[in-house]
Parts: C-alpha cells; sequence; structure tokens
C-alpha cells in the first residue's frame, strides 16, 4: 500500500474505522470515542499510541499486532488470490440500481505467515504464525491496492481457536496498514522485552 495512493478505509469487526492514509487526507475520521479530541488531526503514530491504550476494550479473542506478512508456499492455500466470488453487497435500501454494482464485493484467501508482537494486558510480546488464514472481502474498485509483504505493518487479528490458525478480517478493506519507522523500531525493541509498554 505504501506509495500507492490508495484512499482505503474498514469497518472492522469491532465496529473501529482504520484509515491507510495521513489525516490531512481522510475521507473518514478516527473514533472519537476511542481516540479522543479532534481525531481529524491523529497522525498515524498518534493513532497507533491511542489504540494501543484502549485495547483493553477489545473483544475476547481479538488482538492488536504490529510486524510482517510473508507469504507462504505451502498449504491448502496458495499465496495468490484463490477466490474471486461475488459474495455480498454494502449498499443502504435507498441507494439507486446504478450505484449497486461499485458496491459488489469479492473475497480473497491467501495464506500468509505472520512475525511480529501482540498487545496482552498492555504489554507487547512475542507472536507468530506458521500459517495464518486472510478472509478478505474488499470492494471491487479496491482490487490491486492491497498491502504489500515484507514491511510493518499494524493491525487486528482475531485466534479462530485453532491453534497458529488467525483470520484476519475486514468489511470492506484491510485490516492492518504500514507503521511509520520510528513506531516499527519501538516496537521490535519489544521483541527482547515483552514486559515493556508500546502506550506511553
Amino acid at each position: 500500500m505504501r506509495g500507492r495512493g490508495a484512499t482505503l478505509c474498514l469497518l472492522a469487526a469491532l465496529g473501529a474505522v482504520i484509515c491507510a492514509v495521513p489525516a490531512s487526507a481522510l475521507s473518514c475520521r478516527y473514533p472519537e470515542a476511542f481516540y479522543g479530541a479532534d481525531p481529524d488531526t491523529q497522525t498515524k503514530d498518534d493513532y497507533v499510541r491511542r489504540f494501543a491504550m484502549a485495547h483493553r476494550d477489545l473483544a475476547q479473542g481479538t488482538f492488536l499486532v504490529w510486524g510482517v506478512f510473508e507469504k507462504v508456499k505451502s498449504g491448502p492455500f496458495t499465496h495468490e488470490v484463490e477466490a474471486d466470488a461475488r459474495f455480498a453487497r454494502w449498499v443502504d435500501p435507498g441507494t439507486a440500481a446504478d450505484e449497486v454494482k461499485a458496491d459488489v464485493t469479492y473475497t480473497y484467501r491467501r495464506a500468509i505467515r505472520f512475525s511480529g508482537v501482540r498487545l496482552n494486558n498492555g504489554s507487547a510480546e512475542p507472536f507468530s504464525t506458521r500459517q495464518t488464514i486472510i478472509n478478505l472481502p474488499v470492494r471491487e474498485q479496491f482490487i490491486g491496492s492491497l498491502p504489500a509483504f515484507d514491511e510493518p505493518v499494524f493491525g487486528m487479528m482475531r485466534s479462530l481457536g485453532q491453534g497458529d490458525w488467525v483470520e484476519i478480517r475486514a468489511d470492506l478493506c484491510d485490516a492492518y496498514f504500514p507503521l511509520s519507522e520510528t513506531m516499527y523500531q519501538k516496537v521490535r525493541a519489544c521483541l527482547a522485552d515483552p514486559d515493556c509498554t508500546i502506550a506511553d
């Protein structure tokens, strides 16, 4: 996603809106209930820190993660798009018929590995998976704008209770976005110190 200029927002499973563009270019607002005064002025790093401080409100089995995704070369899924099926429409009851087509979504499934850290009771702990499922409904106009692999990202995962299999699910768009280098270095430092706190 970095450098592509894509304006991607998502409505995540918990109802929190995540935007993958600078605050000055936002087409949606960071949820004020989570992040306090004037979310339009928040930077990505402010957003991550405030999200970290609010993470105790996340549903059981859902957690925030920092790290990188890598393509998995073997397994029941390939690293390429395997599913390309129309699966849902996000439209208001009053939406005109000629606007419906743009809201048709496609489901993509990819097998990837995630390595990084996750928040646990306010502290970061090492976390990795052998294989991770992405189940990602994406609006047609955003196809081709999915995040790149092997770059620092921040996001939200939900455990499926199947060992190291984790589902990342977002409605409309990506459930994660690139981190700044400063924030990523801070997170990497926590790998050597599981008691460190990201949300300082």
